[in-house]
C-alpha cells in the first residue's frame, strides 16, 4: 500500500508524494497538481502516489497502470483514464466530471461517497468495486464485468448498465431513478438484504 508519510503541518492528513506538506497546506498547490500530473504522465506505471485533495483538469492518464494510489477528496474534470488497470487505488469521496474509464481492468478499489457526473466505465472490468455512497449521475457501466462490486446507499440518476455482468453486484439500499439494466443479469445481483 502507499506510504504513510503525514503532513508536516500535523493535520493528520497524507503528504503529497515527494513533500513533506498535504495539498490544503501547501504553499503552491497549482504547482504540485502540475507536479504529480507530470509525474503520472511521465511513465506507465504508477505506484504508492499519494495526490490527494488535488484538482486535475484536462488530463490524458490513458494507458496507465495504478498500484496502491491514493487520490482521496480529489476532483478530475475532463480527464480520461481509458485502457488504464488500477489496483487498490483510492477515490474517497472524489469528484469526477466529464471523465472516461472506458476499457479499463478496475480491481479492489474504493469511490466510497464519490461524485459522478457524465462518467463512462464501457467497456470494462470493474471487480470488487465499492461505490458505496455515491452520487451517480449520467454514467454509463454499458458491456461492462462488475462482479462483487458494492453500490450500498448509493444514488443513481439517468444512470445505464445495459448488457453488464452484475453477478454478485450489491445495490441494496440504492436509490435509483431512470436506471437502466437492459440485458444484464438482475437474477444475480443482490438488491434486497436476505433474512
Amino acid at each position: 500500500m502507499f506510504s504513510l508519510n503525514y503532513c508536516a503541518a500535523g493535520c493528520g492528513r497524507l503528504a503529497i508524494t515527494d513533500s513533506k506538506l498535504c495539498a490544503p497546506h501547501s504553499a503552491d498547490v497549482k504547482a504540485e497538481e502540475i507536479r504529480i500530473g507530470n509525474l503520472i504522465k511521465r511513465g506507465t506505471d504508477v505506484c504508492n502516489l499519494n495526490a490527494s485533495y488535488m484538482r486535475f483538469e484536462n488530463e490524458d492518464f490513458s494507458g496507465r497502470r495504478f498500484y496502491a494510489c491514493n487520490f482521496k477528496s480529489s476532483i478530475f474534470s475532463v480527464c480520461d483514464f481509458s485502457n488504464c488497470s488500477m489496483q487498490l487505488v483510492l477515490f474517497e469521496f472524489a469528484d469526477f466530471y466529464n471523465c472516461s474509464f472506458r476499457q479499463t481492468n478496475l480491481e479492489f478499489l474504493s469511490f466510497a461517497g464519490a461524485r459522478f457526473q457524465q462518467v463512462f466505465f464501457e467497456n470494462s472490468d470493474l471487480v470488487n468495486i465499492n461505490y458505496g455512497g455515491a452520487s451517480i449521475v449520467n454514467c454509463s457501466f454499458n458491456d461492462s464485468g462488475m462482479y462483487n462490486s458494492r453500490f450500498i446507499n448509493a444514488d443513481m440518476v439517468c444512470t445505464s448498465l445495459i448488457n453488464c455482468d452484475i453477478k454478485r453486484t450489491n445495490f441494496i439500499m440504492t436509490k435509483r431513478k431512470s436506471v437502466s439494466f437492459k440485458t444484464s443479469n438482475t437474477g444475480e445481483a443482490i438488491f434486497e438484504m436476505s433474512e
